[in-house]
């Protein structure tokens, strides 16, 4: 199967449908066809083709295991998919569980799983009408994106390849530069 000119044309969903008609998943073939997709997304850096289709978790998983995220990590934070972001680093500390990483990870982790039971709690206490009027209100999402940029960022100053470190943390930066002329527009506001 000759895909060099479908693969400048960007058609990678129909490349990897046909792969899957074509051959079973632990197919060299089927390997190779997959692997030459997913290298071509990140070089022309068109994460957004495959994103919510069922070819990305994959894509995903190859990158991580080949320790190659950078890239897909950097699209991220520029798409303003932080959640994701941080879940793609747990992945990659789960394949790679000799690299250490920031405690702070498992503390957002369990943070917004505290957040999560809260509003379920806050939820049910409104629903027996408990609440007589008390509001308790949210923690603000500024402490916990502060988190997940620091998580980001050691991986990026400890983890990161040096052909992608600086892509890397300058997605970051211009990231805390949007968040920050955000709520400065929203402070003025």
């Amino acid at each position: 199967m000759n895909n060099s000119n479908i693969l400048h044309e960007k058609n990678y969903i129909y490349i990897l449908e046909r792969a899957c008609i074509q051959f079973e998943p632990d197919s060299p073939d089927f390997i190779r066809v997959c692997n030459r997709v997913y290298n071509h997304v990140a070089e022309t850096q068109t994460f957004d083709a495959l994103r919510s289709t069922r070819f990305f978790g994959p894509m995903t998983f190859y990158f991580t295991w080949n320790n190659r995220i950078e890239s897909l990590l950097s699209d991220m934070i520029q798409n303003d998919l932080l959640e994701d972001a941080i879940d793609l680093i747990e992945l990659y500390q789960i394949i790679h569980p000799d690299v250490k990483m920031l405690e702070s990870i498992n503390m957002v982790t369990m943070e917004i799983d505290n957040v999560e039971q809260s509003e379920e709690a806050m939820k049910q206490l409104k629903k027996n009408k408990l609440m007589n009027g008390y509001c308790i209100k949210r923690e603000t999402d500024e402490n916990t994106i502060s988190e997940k940029l620091k998580i980001l960022m050691d991986f990026c100053k400890h983890h990161a390849s040096k052909d992608h470190a600086a892509e890397l943390e300058l997605s970051i930066q211009t990231y805390e530069d949007r968040l920050q002329s955000h709520q400065i527009t929203q402070q003025n506001a």
